[in-house]
């Protein structure tokens, strides 16, 4: 099973003061913990998809030695920056995981468990912490065309509403997977 990582990290981070994801939380930026996580996991390869931030995830990307594809219509919205994303998946790929570059919590163990269980449902897998909705979810290739014509800030929601038969939900001891950093009081 080939499963990918791409971090979508294309946003302006209006809400956090700009630039967030190069901001540091814990003594590192927040954009590097989640690489972190990701090169720990059993990803075959990573594709980090910037926009504003464009020369810091350069910069990340050849230290972590990741692919790295710039989205000149980051502005846009976010299903522009997933949309870049999934048309960079090596044509072997039978999976695509979508994390979000404002997402430093979730641990390479979920990332693990979440992995496993795509090879056993093939499909959508997404996460739950405590009944509660979270990220990454990992979708089949199969779903690319789909996620490819989703547009603005929708992601890829649309494609999971279209579809609710063939997602399955997994329960992880993960608080993670539910916490975005939108703001920061102080570091």
């Amino acid at each position: 099973m080939k499963i990918y990582a791409i971090i979508l990290a294309g946003g302006e981070g209006k809400r956090a003061g700009g630039n967030k994801l190069s901001k540091a939380i814990d003594g590192k930026p927040m954009l590097q913990w989640v690489i972190e996580s990701a090169k720990e996991a059993d990803f075959e390869g990573i594709i980090l998809v910037s926009g504003k931030e464009k020369d810091f995830c350069e910069e990340l990307s050849k230290i972590y030695n990741i692919t790295h594809v710039y989205n000149e219509n980051w502005n846009l919205g976010m299903g522009y920056t997933l949309k870049k994303g999934v048309e960079n998946l090596p044509k072997d790929a039978d999976g695509f995981a979508i994390l979000l570059g404002d997402m430093p919590y979730i641990k390479k163990e979920t990332l693990n468990a979440l992995i496993k269980e795509f090879s056993n449902h093939k499909e959508i897998i997404i996460p739950t912490f405590q009944g509660k909705k979270g990220h990454p979810p990992i979708f089949s290739t199969k779903y690319v065309q789909e996620v490819s014509r989703v547009f603005k800030d929708m992601g890829a929601r649309e494609v999971i509403k279209n579809h609710q038969e063939k997602v399955k939900f997994i329960e992880v001891k993960d608080e993670g997977i539910l916490i975005d950093i939108d703001t920061f009081n102080s570091n």
